[in-house]
């Protein structure tokens, strides 16, 4: 597999020994996929586009200013969220150790001051941020497969109206109301459950339900983590609890 996966780092604490937390996230291309003929043993990825997603803990220790060594854990994920069976996905768990070096000098960034002069955009981003509430309307959809194999490709999407209040001057709590859809859902009712189709209508196979989270801020890009619970829905197969990791960029 090949990825290209930007990533955020989070350092613990300040000094000579630096722990940290790193999340990363970005597409991926595995070479070898499923194939009935060629491949058939290979139950964890159907396609060959997927997501790429990775947690990582290292410790850094710094040896020069510029220099530093470091050890860690990481586990990484690969996966097409379903769009394409199957999709039991690749988890791979990494043990690392290394060494760093950091060119050029070090510069240090202050706050924009209320005194200072901003470009117009730097300064609409600061009072985005400086909000103490926030309110949003998202539209998301895409497609999925469901078993067997080479099966029907159904639609899913979600609406959330979001609400967010300003806790730290770069965190957020969120709290939503959210309805999906998934077409998928249906199918699982009248065929696998059993389910009368004639007094079954697609509308109330929607879910809904209500989701609390906390957001970080990094300038435009922000990184939203929410847990969910449903209010309402038919076809509870995947549980009662739903999570949304999102990262977000303002342009």
């Amino acid at each position: 597999s090949y990825t290209i996966h930007p990533f955020i780092k989070f350092y613990l604490s300040k000094g000579r020994f630096r722990p940290s937390v790193t999340a990363a996230a970005g597409p991926a291309y595995v070479e070898k996929t499923f194939d009935r003929k060629t491949n058939y043993k290979n139950a964890a990825i159907g396609s060959h586009v997927n997501a790429f997603l990775q947690l990582q803990a290292d410790l850094n220790v710094r040896v020069t200013y510029n220099t530093y060594v470091f050890a860690g854990l990481s586990l990484s994920h690969l996966s097409n969220g379903s769009y394409k069976k199957p999709n039991a996905g690749v988890n791979i768990a990494t043990v690392k150790i290394g060494a760093g070096y950091n060119f050029g000098e070090v510069k240090i960034h202050k706050p924009v001051s209320s005194t200072t002069t901003a470009r117009l955009d730097d300064a609409r981003l600061e009072r985005v941020n400086e909000q103490t509430w926030s309110y949003r309307a998202i539209l998301s959809g895409g497609l999925k497969e469901i078993s067997p194999i080479g099966g029907s490709r159904y639609g899913v999407g979600s609406l959330s109206f979001e609400v967010s209040r300003k806790h730290l001057t770069y965190t957020r709590f969120s709290g939503s109301f959210d309805m999906f859809y998934d077409a998928s859902d249906y199918h699982a009712l009248v065929y696998d459950i059993g389910y009368d189709s004639e007094g079954l209508s697609k509308l109330q196979t929607m879910k809904l339900g209500l989701a609390a989270g906390y957001e970080l801020l990094f300038g435009r890009v922000a990184v939203n983590l929410q847990l969910g619970a449903y209010l309402y829905a038919k076809q509870t197969s995947e549980g009662r609890l739903y999570q949304r990791y999102t990262l977000r960029y303002m342009p």
